[in-house]
């Protein structure tokens, strides 16, 4: 197969590669080859007890605290250009429609065709070819791919699944780590593409897992309390806008407010609220909905590089594979446990990374001190107020 990994410019390690073939009925194979990292972090070494302790990379501006040593995820199970590689593959079988037909895990090893990035695939989907540097040598590949992402998205907004218009915060540092600029990540096309295969292949191993009651970390995100959907129905209609019963809300509710207010000026602001009023995602042994994605099952596979719930996965699927049902079995005692701690490394991640670009967005911000910007207040506390 031809595969090759789309990342950003910036990125540090590959943990997934994407291949996909055409059969003359208009049916199309979407391969999401994930690297096969439990290979080298054995179950119970010392490698594995100090990945479960981190729980997660850590991914600030200038640096990553990996949660494996660099030269495994950066290097050994990355899964670099022109390199065989070991790897847990999902071939999805999808119809003229996008439909998911069938699918098959099987372990594989890939040898990557190209390192492409997102904006070289933006490129090719532009007709910038200048820009487009080895993209342009699979533009066969992604045009393909390109049509059966936006036929994906469709039916995943069909059933319900949420879709936020919140830009990230993007900080540009100099080599000594200062904050030279502030702006947002783009949104493109290419992103999404990635996105909505990784939810596909998430989305088949969870089933996979369902299906035979394995022992693995379930991705959950609860319903929205009534609570918080009370007090964002009482800030929304202020604004105009008419949000159902907290008690009757389902995913699709919501997607269709958000809808409602596409294109507004406030849109960003009412999504934040929104985004604010939802439960936290987590991981559990238990298999319930997945509220934002619409979607049960649902789990984390396709990062083992950085989070230690999807290399549990891993090894738990290639137990079963290998008809090793009692290796699998072992491990479901210390599932829950497994489900809080890695839910807490997870959190404490995000809010090291969120602190470390406000501080950057402060210190660049440390020159203008006195002057006037426009801004919109998105919040107000006792102590203060967000802009």
């Amino acid at each position: 197969l031809t595969c090759f990994t789309i990342d950003p410019d910036e990125a540090r390690d590959f943990d997934d590669a994407v291949s996909i073939t055409k059969a003359e009925d208009g049916r199309r194979t979407l391969g999401v080859h994930i690297a096969d990292v439990s290979h080298f972090v054995r179950r119970g070494s010392r490698l594995d007890r100090e990945a479960r302790e981190r729980g997660t990379s850590v991914y600030l501006l200038d640096r990553v605290i990996h949660m494996l040593p660099e030269r495994l995820a950066a290097e050994i199970c990355t899964l670099a250009p022109e390199e065989d590689r070991l790897a847990v593959s999902v071939l999805m079988h999808l119809d003229a429609a996008g439909q998911l037909v069938d699918y098959q895990i099987t372990e594989s090893v890939i040898h990557s065709a190209g390192r492409l990035t997102y904006g070289q695939v933006e490129s090719v989907f532009e007709q910038r070819d200048d820009d487009a540097g080895p993209a342009l040598e699979f533009a066969d590949e992604l045009k393909s791919m390109r049509a059966l992402s936006s036929q994906r998205t469709a039916i995943r907004l069909k059933r319900g699944a949420l879709d936020f218009a919140i830009g990230q915060p993007r900080v540009e540092i100099d080599a000594a780590s200062r904050p030279i600029a502030l702006g947002r990540y783009p949104r493109w096309e290419s992103h999404r593409l990635i996105e909505e295969f990784m939810l596909l292949a998430n989305e088949c191993v969870g089933d996979f897992a369902r299906r035979r009651n394995l022992p693995v970390l379930y991705r959950i995100h609860r319903p929205p309390s009534a609570t918080s959907l009370v007090a964002l129905s009482g800030l929304v209609s202020s604004i105009r806008v008419e949000l159902g019963p907290a008690d009757e809300v389902r995913p699709r509710d919501l997607q269709l407010f958000l809808a409602g207010v596409a294109g507004r000026s406030d849109e960003a602001l009412i999504n934040k609220l929104v985004l604010r009023a939802m439960s936290r995602a987590e991981y559990s042994p238990e298999d319930a909905i997945h509220f934002g994605l619409a979607c049960r099952p649902y789990l984390h596979f396709t990062s083992p590089i950085r989070r230690y719930p999807d290399l549990w996965v891993h090894r738990i699927i290639k137990d079963c594979l290998a008809g090793n049902g009692a290796a699998a079995e072992s491990a479901r005692e210390s599932l829950g446990s497994l489900g809080r701690w890695t839910s807490d490394r997870e959190r404490r991640a995000e809010e090291a990374e969120r602190i470390y670009v406000k501080t950057k967005q402060m210190r660049f911000m440390e020159q203008f001190v006195g002057e006037r910007f426009p801004g919109i207040v998105s919040g107000v506390l006792r102590g203060g107020f967000f802009v």
